[in-house]
């Protein structure tokens, strides 16, 4: 694994594991099917199992969106600026400080990633296994939150009575169509374009970060 630093994978593992509790206690297991938990922990097994694949999968998915968030947040924080309540939560005096200082993570995941794909190299199947992963989690997010928590938001623009504005399941297709078009398939482009490729080896054969390539850096 030398692509990923030992130090990096050593602190993103120690801050992984002192999260997930916390992330549980207060906002139960179902929080972890937010595409950015999700590639939080991704990219946690990815750094020990040496997939190029989920690393990539996990850019694709996620960079923009968590790019979304950081705007919203640092907009809010020093302007004043609300994004939609996108994270609202926050500055939400009822929710311990400590576990808003632990979804602080969203500010150097996209950074993580990044460079971790920069370093070990990107693998151009990232776009369709992404796509099919995100049309397994947003229909099972669907069926189990409410409207309430309106987990990845598959029931769209929500009323201050937490009533979803579009009927159900139509924000469920916008996001299933939208994401891979909107998000993914532009991202996918991009790295494959500007990014080192990853080194896929024979055909059958997976891709491993502890795998000799010519992007590893």
């Amino acid at each position: 694994m030398r692509c990923v630093p030992k130090t990096l994978r050593v602190v993103y593992t120690v801050l992984a594991i002192a999260l997930v509790p916390v992330f549980v206690v207060e906002y139960g297991p179902l929080n972890f099917l937010w595409f950015s938990n999700i590639a939080l922990l991704a990219t946690l097994v990815a750094m020990w199992i040496g997939s190029r694949l989920l690393l990539s999968m996990m850019a694709v998915g996620v960079v923009v969106l968590e790019i979304g968030w950081n705007l919203a947040f640092w907009g809010e924080l020093l302007a004043g600026l609300d994004f939609l309540g996108l994270v609202a939560y926050m500055f939400d005096d009822r929710i311990p400080l400590w576990t808003r200082l632990m979804s602080l993570y969203h500010v150097p995941l996209p950074v993580v990633l990044l460079v971790l794909v920069w370093r070990c190299g990107y693998d151009p199947r990232a776009f369709r296994w992404q796509t099919g992963l995100a049309w397994i989690v947003l229909p099972v997010s669907l069926v189990l939150s409410t409207p309430v928590q309106n987990i990845n938001h598959v029931y769209g623009i929500v009323d201050q009575a937490g009533q979803p504005i579009l009927p159900s399941p139509l924000p469920l297709v916008i996001l299933m169509v939208g994401l891979p078009l909107v998000i993914y398939w532009p991202t996918h482009a991009v790295l494959k374009r500007y990014f080192p490729r990853a080194d896929l080896g024979k055909p059958g054969e997976s891709t491993s970060l502890s795998s000799g390539s010519s992007a590893t850096r």
